[in-house]
């Protein structure tokens, strides 16, 4: 078994994740669901993108769901418990996120252009 470097999540990650969580704020997928599933995809194509050699368990669908679970825990909209809140800079993601959702999205539509065109 290999030992892969950790790497820290950056900010169009946190934007992409931020976004499916945002739609779905109510009730946020669960790991085996398609939306997780697809962001899940795409950052590993982000990863590949940048010529990250990430290993198989890079921003796996359990790895997207917990920093949804992350955002989860520090929005003030939702009444429930979520797991640990995210470190600073998804925490800086998040309040920028919500100061200007419309952005934000047009931010994560930019992304998910780039990444795709990539391919």
């Amino acid at each position: 078994m290999t030992n892969k470097k950790r790497h820290d999540w950056e900010w169009d990650e946190y934007v992409l994740v931020l976004d499916l969580y945002v739609r779905n704020r109510q009730s946020p997928p669960k790991q085996n669901n398609d939306k997780i599933s697809k962001i899940s995809s795409l950052l590993n194509q982000r990863a590949d993108m940048y010529g990250i050699d990430a290993g198989p368990r890079f921003r796996s669908n359990n790895s997207v769901y917990m920093r949804m679970m992350n955002f989860w825990s520090i929005d003030e909209r939702i009444n429930a418990k979520g797991l640990k809140p995210p470190p600073p800079l998804g925490k800086k993601v998040f309040r920028e996120f919500n100061a200007n959702p419309e952005k934000f999205r047009g931010y994560a539509g930019a992304i998910r252009h780039m990444i795709n065109r990539s391919r």
